[in-house]
C-alpha cells in the first residue's frame, strides 16, 4: 500500500529474479486489493464526511468571533504598549511622500 514501493515493484523482482508469471499474479492481486480497499474507503469516507462536517461552518464562525473578539479587546488593553513599541521603531513623525527616490528624504 506503499506508492513508491507499488512503482518500484518490477525492478525490486528484476533485481531479486523472481519469475514473472509468479510476479504477475502477485502484482495484479495486489493492484486489485490495493484499488478495492481505496475505493471503498472513500466510498465510505465520501458517505460519512456530510454527517461530519455538518456542524463544521458554525464552529468555524465561532471560533472567528471569538479570535475577532480578543484581537478587538487585546488591542483596546495594550494601545498604549504598542504606541510605545512603533515609537521605538520608528520614531518622529510619519509622512507619506509622492514620487521621487526612495532615498528622498520628504
Amino acid at each position: 500500500f506503499v506508492a513508491i514501493l507499488r512503482a518500484l515493484a518490477a525492478f525490486l523482482a528484476g533485481v531479486n529474479y523472481m519469475p514473472w508469471r509468479r510476479f504477475l499474479v502477485f502484482n495484479a492481486t495486489g493492484g486489485v486489493v490495493w484499488a478495492s480497499v481505496l475505493g471503498i474507503g472513500g466510498w465510505y469516507l465520501g458517505d460519512k464526511i456530510s454527517e461530519f462536517a455538518a456542524p463544521f461552518p458554525i464552529v468555524l464562525g465561532l471560533v472567528a468571533a471569538a479570535v475577532l473578539g480578543l484581537g478587538y479587546f487585546y488591542l483596546r488593553h495594550h494601545t498604549a504598549e504598542l504606541e510605545a513599541r512603533a515609537e521605538a521603531a520608528f520614531p518622529g513623525p510619519l509622512r507619506l511622500h509622492s514620487g521621487g527616490h526612495p532615498d528622498d528624504r520628504c
